[in-house]
């Protein structure tokens, strides 16, 4: 069963086979601690098989097996929602919903009325940061560990002389593998100075491409590296529209946090190794947006929600009964499932067979009990 588990998921010659056996538990699950133990600390050697370790476990499909009972009419229903993992298509959908008050913000031009051939700079409160990491400060996993730490003291020590500052960052490790520094921290994202702002001035520059392009940099700029203290290069561009920004979030949204670009594993391995969020956003950078432009669609509240985020009005009580992998209920429901499939039903003989299977405890079962 476990070598048809294996062959199913990767080929035979999948890299993550040579330390399989030494990350997945005894119900042949591959499991977060025991990748931690294998590859911690991490160096760039084993980037390669950390990829493909996340692979597999990405692609290792599981279901929350759950028990619901109608408060009101007493059915109960018998049925497994497929687990979010990081860049799966559940993890996928669930980040999309929660940035989709981007589609909702209307586009606010910030110099659409300046004549820069009249006056040198514009003011500008909204920037575009990337924040890359020395390789020669520590090392891969050192710069890893104190990433967020230092991403928030640089924080800190930008409000310390401008004020308030609501953002929305993406971590990223350096894809590319020539280099030392494969594999180590960057950020890229938004910031948002409620009670500062800066002079911002048109540039003509090359891209990454070569192409001639028009960007807007700030005066500033040195002052920031300066107040932020960040340990190492800083490159800051001033936005010219709401849009720009939103473009530049949904970008790095798409490229770097799902998907199976190289990037996009890249990241997910890294930071789920690490267990660290997909994004870092401050708890009101949705309102202080909301606050650059005219009027946006309200947020409507329900009592209740349904696991997708469809609004829902029967009250259910829900019992977690574990954790259950595609394997588990294939067999159970004789092959008639889909991996691709989000949410399941059972007939309660079905449901029977699939919570009484001996499987061990649970990561749920095992903490309640410890």
């Amino acid at each position: 069963m476990e070598e048809l588990r294996l062959a199913t998921i990767n080929p035979p010659s999948s890299p993550s086979l040579r330390v399989l056996p030494l990350i997945v538990n005894d119900n042949g699950d591959p499991r977060l601690c025991l990748v931690q133990d294998f590859f911690l600390p991490l160096t760039q050697d084993k980037i390669p098989d950390l990829v493909e370790t996340f692979r597999y476990w990405r692609d290792y499909v599981e279901y929350l097996a759950l028990h619901g009972e109608n408060v009101e009419t007493g059915e109960e229903v018998f049925c497994a929602v497929k687990c979010s993992k990081r860049g799966n298509d559940v993890y996928a959908k669930r980040l999309d919903l929660k940035l989709n008050f981007f589609n909702h913000l209307k586009n606010v031009k910030f110099f659409e009325n300046i004549d820069f051939d009249k006056q040198p700079y514009a003011e500008c409160n909204l920037l575009w940061v990337s924040l890359t990491w020395d390789s020669k400060l520590c090392s891969l996993h050192e710069a890893w560990e104190n990433s967020y730490y230092e991403l928030h003291k640089f924080k800190a020590n930008l409000e310390n002389k401008y004020g308030k500052v609501e953002w929305l960052m993406f971590p990223q490790p350096f894809p590319s593998s020539n280099g030392e520094a494969y594999g180590y921290p960057h950020y890229h994202g938004v910031l948002f100075f409620k009670e500062s702002s800066f002079n911002a001035f048109p540039n003509l520059e090359k891209d990454k491409q070569g192409k001639t392009c028009l960007k807007y940099r700030v005066k500033e700029k040195r002052e920031i590296e300066v107040q932020g203290k960040w340990q190492s290069f800083i490159d800051v561009q001033a936005m010219s529209s709401l849009k720009g920004a939103i473009n530049y979030c949904k970008k790095y949204a798409q490229e770097v946090c799902y998907g199976d670009s190289d990037k996009a594993v890249l990241t997910s391995a890294v930071l789920w190794l690490y267990q660290k969020k997909g994004y870092s956003m401050t708890r009101t950078f949705q309102k202080a947006l909301n606050d650059l432009i005219a009027s946006m669609h309200p947020r409507k509240r329900f009592f209740q929600q349904n696991l997708d985020g469809s609004k829902a009005y029967s009250v259910w009580d829900w019992e977690f009964v574990g954790i259950r992998s595609f394997f588990d209920i294939r067999e159970v429901l004789d092959g008639n499932v889909s991996s691709s499939d989000w949410v399941l039903s059972f007939s309660r003989d079905e449901w029977s067979k699939l919570v009484e299977r001996k499987r061990g405890l649970s990561w749920m079962e095992k903490w309640e009990i410890s």
